[in-house]
């Protein structure tokens, strides 16, 4: 499958760019897109080229980037152990699934009720891809890249949990139970 990575090329983001090539090279065609720090256009090179790929490619693209490489906080090795778990094992065929359709559809690890991809993980469809292109443009909002999928327009299935709310997700992050990844 192919993959688009995003990489943040800080020091930190460069060791998490090695240690993500070592699960996704095992399962993936992975395409590396570097930004130099301190990533002012944040995941639009990454995500920009994912649209691409799929459009021109007419496959389903993974998208993950290198979570962590600016600012650390204690969730986001988690997050990339929860990828490695869902992208980097068979169950990366329950997102195949997910968007194995004509509509717009989009799979990712946890999606809030809004259509949010939370932590920014998904595989997209080319009809997703096609979409939006449309819309697609760079912000100083780092946000607005968590928040490119409208449930209206897209198919959007949290394949671990679906339509989480804000209180759900700070509760499961204080408990420290979104993540249950060794």
């Amino acid at each position: 499958m192919l993959c688009i990575l995003g990489v943040l090329k800080t020091d930190k983001g460069l060791e998490i760019k090695k240690e993500m090539l070592n699960w996704l090279n095992n399962m993936h065609n992975v395409f590396c897109v570097e930004q130099d720090p301190p990533g002012i256009l944040f995941e639009y090179p990454a995500i920009h080229y994912a649209i691409k790929v799929s459009i021109d490619m007419n496959e389903p693209v993974l998208y993950v980037h290198t979570k962590g490489a600016a600012n650390y906080a204690w969730y986001q090795t988690p997050v990339r152990q929860m990828w490695k778990n869902e992208f980097g094992t068979n169950r990366i065929n329950l997102y195949l699934n997910a968007v194995d359709c004509d509509e717009p559809a989009v799979a990712t690890p946890i999606s809030k009720f809004n259509g949010s991809t939370v932590f920014n993980g998904f595989i997209m469809n080319t009809a997703a891809a096609k979409l939006l292109s449309n819309t697609f443009h760079k912000s100083t909002d780092r946000f607005y890249f968590e928040n490119l999928f409208n449930p209206i327009e897209y198919k959007i299935s949290g394949i671990l949990t679906q339509n989480a709310t804000e209180q759900q997700l700070e509760n499961m992050q204080r408990n420290r139970q979104l993540f249950n990844y060794n």
